[in-house]
């Protein structure tokens, strides 16, 4: 890069940082997209053979779900070591990666990280359709239901 192009970069992200301020203070939506920083983690103990008895329970996530002494105390250090620009923790949502009614792993720093809440509301969803595929569908395994989910959080948020 030249040093024009780099100026020009760099503006860019000062912009980007500012909308995302003025998202904060304002009802004007900015849509701005934060990958995970974060590979997943599996909860060992979640199989394919016995996702009928744990994960597709109704209350699984309830019963393994960490505290949120741990997540927000996670959260915050994560917002510093990850070099977010906004670290208000209200912001975030402290989400799984691969999500606990997926079989990830409940506590794992390395599935957990600091989603901006609007996306957390979309993952959301997608999550709920993986789940609903895998648990009354039966049209997926456990293990392409936590690789969709990782690609999809690993693509759009």
């Amino acid at each position: 890069m030249n040093p024009k192009q780099i100026t020009v970069a760099g503006l860019v992200v000062i912009v980007l940082a500012l909308a995302a301020q003025h998202n904060h203070n304002t009802s004007h939506k900015v849509s701005m997209i934060i990958l995970p920083k974060v590979q997943g983690a599996i909860d060992e103990s979640v199989t394919e053979s016995n996702v009928k008895s744990t994960v597709c329970v109704g209350g699984y996530t309830r019963n393994v779900r960490p505290p949120t002494s741990y997540t927000t105390k996670l959260k915050i250090q994560q917002l510093h070591d990850l070099g977010y620009f906004d670290q208000d923790p209200t912001h975030y949502e402290e989400d799984h990666l691969i999500s606990l009614s997926l079989g990830g792993h409940p506590t794992d720093p390395d599935n957990l990280w600091p989603e901006p809440w609007s996306q957390a509301h979309a993952s959301d969803r997608v999550e709920f359709i993986l789940y609903t595929n895998l648990c009354s569908i039966g049209s997926i395994t456990l293990k392409q239901a936590q690789d969709k989910i990782k690609q999809w959080k690993s693509t759009k948020g």
